[in-house]
């Protein structure tokens, strides 16, 4: 189980209110890239439920992951084929994204850059920071980009972690995001989360 940062005080209520805005924000920017896809709300990898749209056809991939100490599953994610952790203590969010990809998109690095992008640009943020990062499967590791972004909801900043991949292997865009209030990141939580979230039915290792 993650170890949770003491804080000794909670944070402002502002501050969790600029981070639950950007996560409905990003939600959007990773559904405007692909059509919707089921929820994965229960940490036991349950089959998905949904029906998949006929142009597109329905990944296989899941996500299985825990749930770290301070955080619970939001009964209501801000978008279809999200799971949402919160901790109300520091106003931080975790989410698990999956989406189901069209026929063509192109190479996967490419199409991985793009939805990045993308996700920036609805965000409004500043990309302080890209980087080659690594997805976990339960077959091996996945190569993924990694993106650092600070935006607001007016005069409240929020920090953002995402790790994406395009996987057209799999039919499938998938990520882990992490919404904090400035100041708020806790580096430890984020890399055990993002090492230990472990992606079901995936076929796609590098680009």
């Amino acid at each position: 189980m993650v170890a949770r940062r003491s804080s000794g005080h909670r944070r402002p209520v502002g501050g969790a209110r600029a981070a639950a805005a950007l996560a409905l924000v990003a939600a959007a920017a990773l559904a405007a890239c692909s059509p919707a896809a089921p929820s994965d709300r229960h940490p036991t990898g349950a089959a998905p439920q949904a029906t998949a749209s006929p142009e597109a056809v329905k990944p296989a991939v899941r996500w299985k992951h825990g749930i770290p100490a301070g955080y619970a599953i939001s009964g209501e994610p801000p978008g279809p084929g999200v799971v949402e952790l919160g901790n109300p203590e520091n106003g931080c969010l975790l989410q698990l994204t999956r989406a189901t990809l069209p026929a063509a998109v192109g190479d996967d690095r490419t199409a991985t850059e793009e939805a990045l992008d993308l996700s920036i640009r609805m965000l409004d943020g500043e990309e302080i920071d890209r980087r080659d990062a690594r997805l976990t499967t339960s077959t091996g590791r996945m190569a993924a980009r990694e993106v650092v972004v600070r935006s607001a909801v007016g005069a409240q900043a929020a920090d953002l972690r995402m790790v994406l991949r395009s996987a057209a292997a799999d039919h499938a865009l998938v990520g882990l995001v992490h919404i904090c209030p400035v100041g708020s990141v806790d580096e430890a939580v984020w890399a055990t989360f993002v090492d230990s979230a472990t992606l079901h039915g995936a076929t796609a290792t590098e680009y």
